[in-house]
């Protein structure tokens, strides 16, 4: 089974939440660029880009690694930090980060009858593909 989802579907969802525009372009297959928006004085708006990559899946668990740089890099490490709270992301050595599909609700029962099988990226959209538990 595959879902599609639209990079511009999910940047309509995240800019609530994240109070800024964002950008998703697929860089390659496994791999999209997270572009962040941000105004700068006098200088006017400005993007910050962050690639994030697929690197496996281990049952419920993805693992992402980012990489926008050094001095970036270091700036996200610290960002994550404040984010230790959330329940479903977890820091990994060397820019990685698991997200645990497991630990969100609305994803719960879902996952109790789909196995995640890979997510991949075209030019528009992420592919998610799954199969049916026997």
């Amino acid at each position: 089974m595959r879902a599609i989802v639209d990079f511009q579907e999910l940047q309509e969802i995240a800019k609530p939440k994240v109070k800024r525009d964002l950008q998703i372009k697929s860089v390659d297959e496994q791999t999209v660029k997270l572009g962040v928006v941000f105004n700068v004085p006098l200088l006017g708006d400005k993007t910050i880009d962050l690639d994030i990559k697929v690197e496996r899946i281990d049952g419920t668990d993805v693992l992402l690694k980012y990489d926008g740089g050094t001095g970036l890099n270091l700036i996200a490490n610290g960002a994550l930090e404040l984010f230790s709270s959330i329940p479903f992301v977890s820091k990994a050595p060397e820019n990685q980060l698991i997200i645990h599909l497991d630990k969100i609700e609305s994803l719960r029962k879902t996952l109790e009858r789909l196995e995640l099988k890979s997510v991949k990226f075209d030019a528009t959209s992420a592919i998610v593909e799954c199969k049916y538990k026997v």
